[in-house]
Protein backbone atom coordinates (compact mmCIF):
# COMPACT_ATOMS: atom_id res chain seq x y z
CA UNK A 1 0.00 0.00 0.00
CA UNK A 2 1.21 3.31 -0.97
CA UNK A 3 -0.11 7.16 -0.19
CA UNK A 4 0.36 9.55 -2.81
CA UNK A 5 0.34 12.95 -2.09
CA UNK A 6 -0.27 16.49 -4.67
CA UNK A 7 -1.33 19.68 -4.40
CA UNK A 8 -4.94 20.54 -5.71
CA UNK A 9 -4.32 24.08 -7.49
CA UNK A 10 -7.91 23.86 -9.06
CA UNK A 11 -10.60 22.59 -6.91
CA UNK A 12 -13.85 22.82 -9.08
CA UNK A 13 -15.29 19.45 -8.80
CA UNK A 14 -13.57 18.49 -12.16
CA UNK A 15 -10.49 16.63 -10.93
CA UNK A 16 -11.09 15.08 -8.44
CA UNK A 17 -14.80 14.35 -9.17
CA UNK A 18 -16.41 13.49 -5.48
CA UNK A 19 -20.06 13.72 -7.43
CA UNK A 20 -22.64 10.82 -7.43
CA UNK A 21 -21.62 8.82 -4.70
CA UNK A 22 -18.01 7.73 -6.13
CA UNK A 23 -14.96 10.04 -5.88
CA UNK A 24 -12.63 9.42 -8.93
CA UNK A 25 -9.61 10.81 -10.74
CA UNK A 26 -9.90 10.64 -14.46
CA UNK A 27 -8.48 13.57 -15.44
CA UNK A 28 -4.79 15.82 -14.88
CA UNK A 29 -2.42 14.03 -12.98
CA UNK A 30 -1.54 11.31 -15.33
CA UNK A 31 1.51 9.51 -13.22
CA UNK A 32 -0.38 9.28 -10.34
CA UNK A 33 -3.15 7.36 -12.01
CA UNK A 34 -0.88 5.06 -13.72
CA UNK A 35 1.05 4.47 -11.12
CA UNK A 36 -1.21 3.74 -8.26
CA UNK A 37 -3.35 0.56 -7.57
CA UNK A 38 -6.02 -0.88 -5.79
CA UNK A 39 -5.26 -0.56 -1.89
CA UNK A 40 -3.41 3.06 -2.34
CA UNK A 41 -4.42 6.37 -1.14
CA UNK A 42 -4.80 9.43 -2.56
CA UNK A 43 -4.24 12.87 -0.79
CA UNK A 44 -5.20 16.27 -2.24
CA UNK A 45 -4.18 19.43 -0.11
CA UNK A 46 -4.64 22.78 -1.02
CA UNK A 47 -1.58 25.39 -1.54
CA UNK A 48 0.68 26.51 0.50
CA UNK A 49 -1.07 29.88 0.35
CA UNK A 50 -4.48 28.50 1.92
CA UNK A 51 -2.15 26.31 5.18
CA UNK A 52 -2.11 23.07 2.78
CA UNK A 53 -5.17 21.79 4.25
CA UNK A 54 -6.82 18.47 3.77
CA UNK A 55 -8.91 19.01 0.06
CA UNK A 56 -9.73 15.22 -0.04
CA UNK A 57 -8.64 11.48 0.80
CA UNK A 58 -9.52 8.24 -1.32
CA UNK A 59 -8.37 4.56 -1.22
CA UNK A 60 -8.66 3.10 -4.44
CA UNK A 61 -11.02 1.07 -5.17
CA UNK A 62 -10.64 0.34 -8.46
CA UNK A 63 -8.38 1.15 -10.98
CA UNK A 64 -10.26 1.07 -14.69
CA UNK A 65 -9.52 2.13 -18.24
CA UNK A 66 -11.09 5.28 -19.95
CA UNK A 67 -13.28 2.19 -21.67
CA UNK A 68 -14.17 1.19 -18.96
CA UNK A 69 -15.11 4.24 -17.72
CA UNK A 70 -17.54 5.41 -20.15
CA UNK A 71 -19.37 2.24 -20.73
CA UNK A 72 -20.12 1.90 -17.09
CA UNK A 73 -23.59 2.92 -16.02
CA UNK A 74 -22.72 3.54 -12.98
CA UNK A 75 -20.94 6.64 -13.98
CA UNK A 76 -23.17 7.77 -16.77
CA UNK A 77 -24.19 11.26 -14.59
CA UNK A 78 -19.73 11.87 -14.83
CA UNK A 79 -20.17 12.37 -18.21
CA UNK A 80 -19.86 16.30 -18.92
CA UNK A 81 -23.10 17.92 -20.24
CA UNK A 82 -22.58 22.05 -20.81
CA UNK A 83 -25.89 22.61 -21.69
CA UNK A 84 -27.51 21.05 -18.14
CA UNK A 85 -28.68 23.41 -15.91
CA UNK A 86 -27.06 21.05 -13.08
CA UNK A 87 -23.74 22.30 -12.38
CA UNK A 88 -22.35 18.64 -11.42
CA UNK A 89 -23.38 17.88 -14.30
CA UNK A 90 -21.47 20.74 -16.22
CA UNK A 91 -18.14 19.26 -14.06
CA UNK A 92 -18.07 15.08 -15.63
CA UNK A 93 -15.08 13.89 -15.86
CA UNK A 94 -16.24 10.84 -17.89
CA UNK A 95 -15.00 12.57 -20.99
CA UNK A 96 -12.59 10.18 -22.78
CA UNK A 97 -14.23 7.20 -25.10
CA UNK A 98 -12.80 5.42 -28.19
CA UNK A 99 -15.27 4.25 -31.23
CA UNK A 100 -15.94 0.64 -31.77
CA UNK A 101 -12.97 -0.37 -33.14
CA UNK A 102 -10.94 2.85 -33.38
CA UNK A 103 -7.61 2.80 -31.57
CA UNK A 104 -7.67 6.64 -30.21
CA UNK A 105 -9.49 8.73 -28.00
CA UNK A 106 -12.05 11.26 -28.71
CA UNK A 107 -12.91 14.36 -26.19
CA UNK A 108 -16.30 14.93 -24.63
CA UNK A 109 -17.32 18.42 -25.07
CA UNK A 110 -17.09 20.29 -21.52
CA UNK A 111 -16.94 23.15 -19.76
CA UNK A 112 -14.07 22.38 -17.67
CA UNK A 113 -11.76 20.98 -19.74
CA UNK A 114 -10.01 22.16 -23.14
CA UNK A 115 -8.35 20.19 -26.08
CA UNK A 116 -5.15 21.35 -25.02
CA UNK A 117 -5.05 19.09 -22.24
CA UNK A 118 -5.97 15.99 -24.43
CA UNK A 119 -2.28 14.81 -24.68
CA UNK A 120 -1.62 15.22 -21.03
CA UNK A 121 -4.88 13.69 -19.76
CA UNK A 122 -4.68 10.42 -22.19
CA UNK A 123 -0.69 10.34 -21.57
CA UNK A 124 -2.81 7.36 -19.32
CA UNK A 125 -5.83 5.71 -19.97
CA UNK A 126 -6.92 4.73 -16.14
CA UNK A 127 -9.35 6.00 -14.21
CA UNK A 128 -8.74 5.86 -9.66
CA UNK A 129 -12.02 5.01 -8.44
CA UNK A 130 -13.31 5.29 -4.48
CA UNK A 131 -15.81 2.97 -3.03
CA UNK A 132 -19.08 3.67 -3.36
CA UNK A 133 -19.64 6.33 -0.20
CA UNK A 134 -16.63 5.48 0.55
CA UNK A 135 -13.82 8.61 0.64
CA UNK A 136 -13.19 11.94 2.03
CA UNK A 137 -14.14 15.55 0.56
CA UNK A 138 -13.91 18.74 2.33
CA UNK A 139 -13.60 21.12 -0.76
CA UNK A 140 -14.11 24.61 0.43
CA UNK A 141 -14.24 23.18 4.30
CA UNK A 142 -10.53 22.15 3.75
CA UNK A 143 -9.50 20.34 6.93
CA UNK A 144 -6.30 21.68 9.09
CA UNK A 145 -4.05 18.64 9.54
CA UNK A 146 -1.78 18.63 12.43
CA UNK A 147 1.59 20.04 11.47
CA UNK A 148 3.64 17.30 12.65
CA UNK A 149 1.94 15.05 10.59
CA UNK A 150 1.61 17.77 7.88
CA UNK A 151 5.52 18.03 7.87
CA UNK A 152 6.00 14.42 6.71
CA UNK A 153 3.78 14.61 3.02
CA UNK A 154 3.89 18.59 2.28
CA UNK A 155 4.94 18.84 -1.04
CA UNK A 156 5.74 21.43 -3.73
CA UNK A 157 5.03 20.91 -6.94
CA UNK A 158 4.24 17.57 -8.61
CA UNK A 159 3.50 14.54 -6.45
CA UNK A 160 4.82 12.72 -3.66
CA UNK A 161 4.63 8.82 -3.33
CA UNK A 162 7.80 7.68 -1.19
CA UNK A 163 6.51 7.54 2.69
CA UNK A 164 7.67 5.55 5.39
CA UNK A 165 4.88 2.77 6.29
CA UNK A 166 4.39 4.64 10.04
CA UNK A 167 3.50 8.12 7.74
CA UNK A 168 1.30 6.32 5.95
CA UNK A 169 -0.26 4.76 8.87
CA UNK A 170 -0.68 8.34 10.27
CA UNK A 171 -2.09 9.14 7.52
CA UNK A 172 -4.79 7.01 7.45
CA UNK A 173 -5.90 7.32 10.94
CA UNK A 174 -6.31 10.73 11.15
CA UNK A 175 -8.43 11.05 7.55
CA UNK A 176 -10.42 7.88 8.97
CA UNK A 177 -11.70 9.78 11.71
CA UNK A 178 -13.40 12.57 9.67
CA UNK A 179 -16.69 12.49 8.12
CA UNK A 180 -16.65 9.84 4.86
CA UNK A 181 -18.74 11.45 1.78
CA UNK A 182 -18.84 14.83 0.04
CA UNK A 183 -18.91 17.28 2.81
CA UNK A 184 -18.99 20.49 1.12
CA UNK A 185 -18.71 21.69 -2.23
CA UNK A 186 -15.36 22.46 -4.35
CA UNK A 187 -13.64 25.54 -3.39
CA UNK A 188 -14.20 27.00 -6.60
CA UNK A 189 -17.25 25.48 -8.00
CA UNK A 190 -19.37 28.67 -7.50
CA UNK A 191 -16.33 31.28 -8.24
CA UNK A 192 -16.22 29.32 -11.37
CA UNK A 193 -19.75 29.27 -12.59
CA UNK A 194 -20.18 32.79 -12.14
CA UNK A 195 -17.48 33.48 -14.52
CA UNK A 196 -18.95 31.02 -16.77
CA UNK A 197 -22.19 33.43 -16.39
CA UNK A 198 -20.87 36.66 -17.55
CA UNK A 199 -18.92 35.11 -20.69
Amino acid sequence: MRLFTYIVTHDTGFAPNPFWGYCTLATCKPRVRKAAVKGDWIVGLTSKALGHKLVYAMKVEEKITFDQYFNDSRFKKKKPDPDSDDSERKCGDNMYYREKGCLTYAQMEGDYHVASDFNRDTSSEYVLVSARDDFFYFGKDAKEMPQELLSKIVIGRGERFKFEPETIEEVIEFVCKLPKGMNAEPREFRKYQKLRCHK
